[in-house]
């Protein structure tokens, strides 16, 4: 193309470049083009192909969910796998914020019951996976619905006040739980808000709220040992029963007026806070979006909440976090000292436990200030609500994308990292 013949001499001192013009071929273009493609297409497959073979090699399966998995094996050796099964999709309804109709819901596992039966000898772990998904797909469309959050924590009060003849007062709630107190009371109950609701509006025979303590309450007894005296404010269970007459069922307006003539219901106790009144603020590290919004970008937010985000962004929004909740608070006392200390039990405990502190939400742990203005501290409720243990976040932390479904595995132990970076300056 810049040969000497495409030169054309104007005169003794400027030449003017005459290029060869090539006729534009249409199917070279393409053709040029598909083969951009094929070969993309081809590197791509090399590389799957070699990240498959290493994910074999350290027995990775990215696809299938390890309760699936663990679901799976429970039933190719118990017996009585329709309970199983039943039990597997109530927690999965409950893990989703939704009650159910059990009428529904069992219709549903009988069409399904006899082809898992036949099919759980064959080993096919990948049939199995895609046959729970299909029961999770058909019961999100037809079979559930969402309850709202009033009504969870109005049927709450509404039966505390009816089981102790006292007026209860709403003080604090998430999702699963509410926290309610009696006027010049010292301690706090708390009900899980949602169970209960559930149980009430999905079973005639049956309802209790209860759940397994047994490893939180020896965690608290550990907890007990490590932190200073009168810092951990340690849950006591109770199970209450409760008798149903007509006026309970009219104040409840549920859409289930068939309710046993009693149920079972457990609640918790706990000391309380009396600082979260006055001269507090609590070690958080939430990632709500208003949190999101002030310390990142409306896109990263959106992107969490409906796609996902990197791990660099993740980690970049975290450090903006954890610098927020430290300047909080030393502005309500610069005690260095004091903060380090609940920090420095707090990693010790993670790590000597291998369980997963809930750092992620408010009121679990406060700092205050004492009769004495002396900082203090008080840890509340500090486990996550499925008692996550580390062990688990790194059997399976190999998923690619960062949501708010799996945010804990790929921050807590960033974040342990950045509380021990802090306390060692």
């Amino acid at each position: 193309m810049n040969s000497a013949e495409n030169y054309e001499q104007l005169d003794n001192n400027t030449t003017k470049f005459s290029p060869e013009i090539t006729p534009y071929d249409e199917q070279e273009a393409k053709r040029e083009l598909n083969d951009f493609h094929t070969e993309k297409r081809y590197l791509k497959k090399e590389n799957e192909a070699e990240i498959q073979k290493l994910k074999r090699k350290l027995n990775i399966d990215e696809t299938i969910d390890a309760r699936i998995v663990d679901l799976f094996n429970q039933l190719k050796h118990e017996q009585n796998r329709a309970e199983h099964l039943k039990q597997y999709i109530t927690d999965y309804l409950q893990g989703i914020g939704h009650f159910y109709n059990p009428t529904k819901i069992q219709e549903l596992l009988n069409d399904y019951k006899d082809i898992i039966n036949s099919n759980l000898e064959s080993n096919n772990l990948e049939w199995f996976n895609n046959t729970i998904l299909e029961i999770k797909q058909k019961i999100d469309k037809s079979t559930t619905e969402r309850l709202p959050l009033s009504l969870c924590h109005d049927t709450g009060k509404l039966i505390l006040e009816s089981t102790f003849w006292k007026n209860f007062k709403l003080i604090g709630r998430s999702w699963y739980t509410g926290v309610y107190k009696i006027e010049w009371d010292d301690k706090v109950y708390k009900l899980n808000t949602f169970k209960l609701t559930s149980s009430l509006i999905t079973w005639k025979e049956y309802c209790d709220s209860s759940k397994s303590d047994k490893i939180e309450n020896e965690l608290f007894q550990k907890m007990q040992d490590y932190f200073p005296q009168d810092s951990v404010l340690t849950p006591q269970n109770h199970k209450q029963n409760i008798e149903i007459n007509e006026e309970l069922i009219k104040k409840l307006n549920l859409p289930n007026t068939q309710l046993p003539k009693a149920f079972t219901f457990l609640y918790t106790t706990t000391p309380l806070a009396s600082e979260i009144n006055n001269w507090w603020v609590w070690f958080n590290l939430g990632f709500g979006e208003w949190h999101m919004d002030k310390l990142m970008w409306n896109d990263f937010t959106k992107r969490f909440n409906w796609e996902w985000v990197s791990q660099e962004e993740l980690n970049e929004y975290f450090d903006k976090k954890f610098e927020e909740v430290m300047n909080n608070i030393k502005n309500l006392s610069n005690d260095d000292k004091k903060i380090k200390e609940l920090l420095i039990w707090l990693v010790k405990f993670s790590e000597d436990n291998d369980i997963m502190l809930d750092i992620y939400w408010t009121d679990n742990f406060t700092f205050y200030l004492n009769s004495d203005w002396n900082l203090q501290y008080h840890i509340i409720d500090p486990f996550m609500p499925w008692i996550q243990h580390k062990p688990m976040l790194k059997k399976h932390k190999w998923e690619e994308k960062i949501t708010k479904n799996n945010i804990h595995k790929y921050s807590y132990e960033y974040l342990m990292q950045k509380i021990k970076d802090y306390c060692a300056q």
